[in-house]
């Protein structure tokens, strides 16, 4: 970025070659999410690299996700970190999210795997001086408000965002797949406090909640695509959400 905008003086580009943690394989898909928030506090922003397809030593989709240290000059190779999914056919990275959520004024971040039958979780890691750490992980056989099921697709949209106004963010799960009274892929949300480095207290968001304009409709699929506003609203995407008459047209609705 300049005064002028964006422009390429200084730009930089990375792949799995040289410099990163791995070799590049057909297939990897390498940059299938990104999130950028300053995970060890020094003050430059650091960067998490998706790369859910990644093998690893001869087992398929284990998933990966790469952090690259930010400095004055841009990312530096030096110094990042590696976090790989625990199994295969996990693909860890499948969604990426960085923000604040232990107030301590470094970025954590949420990493989804897309695991077994598209059920989905979640993992959270967080920030300290030395960068990033595993803490915990979510799915939908420890929520108090839906049950997993295949193709729920639980992780499919990620963000972080001060919901509930008290300076430190939640966790905020889009569920695309999820049925809902008995309407098939009308998608939901689930955001979760974190307290001491835990996915705490849950609160459940369907189009059917008094906080969420519009209706339900099957095929919605509410919350495949989430985005922080800096006021505390979550912005929620539904693809195939109708307009009118008109199926599949989409819409998005803030919380």
């Amino acid at each position: 970025g300049s005064s002028d905008g964006l422009t390429n003086d200084g730009a930089q580009v990375f792949t799995q070659k040289g410099r990163i943690l791995d070799k590049p394989a057909k297939g990897d898909r390498f940059g299938y999410s990104l999130a950028v928030g300053d995970f060890d506090g020094d003050g430059r922003d650091d960067a998490a690299i998706g790369a859910p397809y990644e093998d690893h030593r001869g087992v398929k989709n284990n998933g990966a996700v790469h952090i690259l240290d930010g400095s004055a000059s841009g990312l530096l190779a030096n110094g990042q970190q590696l976090f790989r999914g625990a199994s295969g056919g996990q693909r860890l990275g499948w969604r990426v999210a960085a923000g604040d959520l232990t107030g301590d004024n470094r970025a954590d971040l949420l990493a989804s795997a897309r695991a077994s039958g598209s059920r989905g979780q979640v993992n959270l890691f967080v920030g300290s001086s030395s960068g990033l750490s595993y803490a915990d992980s979510i799915d939908q056989t420890n929520t108090s408000s839906s049950a997993s099921s295949r193709l729920d697709r639980f992780g499919i949209g990620l963000a972080v965002v001060d919901i509930d106004g008290d300076g430190v963010g939640e966790a905020a799960v889009g569920v695309n797949g999820e049925d809902s009274s008995g309407t098939t892929n009308a998608g939901a949300v689930h955001v979760y406090e974190i307290s001491g480095g835990q996915f705490g207290t849950e609160t459940y968001y369907t189009q059917a909640s008094s906080s969420v304009p519009g209706s339900m409709s099957p095929g919605a699929r509410f919350g495949q695509a989430l985005a922080a506003g800096s006021d505390g609203t979550l912005f929620v995407g539904a693809p195939g959400g109708t307009a009118g008459s008109r199926g599949d047209a989409g819409m998005v609705a803030p919380i």
